[in-house]
């Protein structure tokens, strides 16, 4: 995104603001704890219901079986195959 929006986006987007402290705000100004319930905040359509507010199990909580290949597979995303595209994209550590 653009820096000349630097804190001035809000919403599912977060607030761009580089604190993430307050990237789940609410359109009541209220913050969330949690993705799932920050989500449901901001739905525009009074006929979806609520998702539930307990956040899902990792996928390797969920398949450990799996976890091996999975691991194999996302590291070729950290390896230098893709290292002329972190200007472009954002890679978390985490997987």
């Amino acid at each position: 995104m653009n820096c000349d929006y630097s804190g001035q986006t809000k919403g599912l987007c977060g607030t761009f603001s580089e604190n993430q402290k307050d990237d789940f705000i609410t359109p009541d100004g209220d913050i969330e704890p949690a993705a799932i319930a920050f989500a449901n905040k901001w739905k525009t359509n009074e006929y979806c219901i609520d998702e539930p507010e307990n956040e899902p199990k990792h996928p390797c909580e969920l398949n450990p079986e799996r976890r091996a290949t999975a691991e194999e597979h996302c590291s070729k995303i950290h390896s230098d195959i893709f290292s002329g595209t972190y200007n472009i994209f954002i890679i978390s550590k985490e997987f």
